[in-house]
């Protein structure tokens, strides 16, 4: 099957580097698979594969850094992994106002504008707990209003942990409507009434 192949080719990988691991491109090629070299980028920045959890924690973990040893394989996708080896590190700097006032300024108005839309989410929530229709709430305020009849604990949408939240809200009784709100993904919130 695919997925013992694509196994199989792994732990040879791994075992070829772990004789030779100076032989990364050799063994890379025997296997007709491509190196590719990216970098520099920041810890927690970089674009692509150097933006993957993984990815950065291997990638300025000590020993990478100190012996330019091979790491394990780094799940990045469905039958998608990669190995790394840093071949270069420069130790991380204070950098000039000046050069990164442009981002700081980004950075700040992001988060002012999170903790609005928290803010925002919460008092949502509790007006719905206190009685008002969530429908009237969000057309109040141009929100989308999405119904999710017969929803299911299995359910993967919106998102596992909103599909979560929603079972672990209160059961709804005769004048104590079930409410909450919770962080998506992207950064945007979801306020659900349970009914």
């Amino acid at each position: 099957t695919r997925e013992r192949t694509y196994n199989d080719l792994l732990g040879a990988l791994v075992d070829e580097l772990m004789k030779n691991p100076s032989g990364f491109a050799q063994v890379a090629a025997k296997h007709q698979l491509p190196v590719q070299r990216f970098g520099p980028f920041p810890r927690n920045g970089g674009d692509g594969i150097a933006a993957v959890a993984g990815v950065q924690a291997e990638a300025f973990s000590t020993a990478r850094i100190e012996d330019g040893s091979v790491s394990d394989p780094i799940e990045v996708g469905n039958d998608r992994s990669v190995l790394l080896r840093v071949v270069g590190h420069a130790p991380s700097k204070v950098q000039p106002l000046a050069s990164v006032r442009a981002q700081v300024d980004a950075d700040l108005r992001a988060d002012k504008a999170s903790r609005q839309a928290a803010t925002t989410a919460k008092a949502l929530a509790e007006a719905v707990r206190t009685g008002k229709p969530l429908a009237t709430l969000a057309s109040e305020r141009g929100y989308p209003l999405q119904a999710l009849p017969g929803l299911m604990r299995t359910a993967t949408t919106p998102t596992p942990q909103a599909v979560k939240a929603v079972f672990s809200a209160p059961k709804p009784t005769e004048g104590a409507p079930s409410a909450g709100q919770i962080l998506l993904p992207d950064g945007s919130w979801m306020v659900f009434q349970v009914m």
